[in-house]
């Protein structure tokens, strides 16, 4: 007989440790000796892959913001903006280097994609047949579970703990669903 296959689980290899995640093997993590921003780009690239799928899967449309897969340079831009690609103040990369000034533009992408991804997670909760109450995370502006998105190099940690909470709501929303 055949079995169910789950195409999420075959695309995205989402894993976690004690206060970080990994998706696809990148880890999501930083620390001041051990940080590769090309891991951490590629793996914000399959967190966008996936908010994307997910997204189309259950029919979501955000009134602010489209997200944009691009690989490595993913961003999210506003909604209904004239000239989009000339105005840099409607285009929020969810990528980093090690030069100083793309930690502002980084961390306000951050934000903006935590105003999509809230408005994603109160969409699905007014899906009666999704149980978003197993989730029990709470998500506050910028932060799940009061650990912020922004990335602070003195708080390295929390941010690694939202990328956390963050992967294993996304490992939730792509499980199927289990049969009666």
């Amino acid at each position: 007989s055949l079995s169910i296959s789950n195409i999420f689980s075959d695309l995205f290899n989402i894993n976690f440790s004690d206060k970080k995640g990994t998706i696809n093997y990148c880890k999501m993590a930083y620390t001041t000796s051990n940080t590769s921003y090309d891991e951490m780009n590629a793996g914000w690239g399959y967190i966008v892959f996936l908010t994307k799928i997910l997204a189309n899967k259950f029919n979501f449309e955000s009134t602010k913001y489209n997200l944009v897969y691009y690989g490595n340079y993913s961003y999210l831009q506003k909604k209904d903006i004239k000239d989009q690609d000339n105005d840099v103040n409607n285009k929020f990369e969810l990528s980093i280097s090690d030069n100083s000034r793309t930690l502002e533009r980084f961390n306000t992408a951050m934000k903006k994609f935590m105003e999509y991804f809230g408005e994603f997670y109160a969409f699905l909760g007014r899906k009666p047949d999704l149980k978003l109450d197993e989730f029990e995370l709470e998500i506050n502006g910028e932060c799940i579970e009061g650990k912020s998105i922004c990335l602070d190099t003195n708080k390295a940690e929390e941010w690694g703990q939202c990328i956390k909470y963050l992967l294993t709501i996304f490992a939730k929303m792509s499980r199927p669903p289990v049969e009666a």
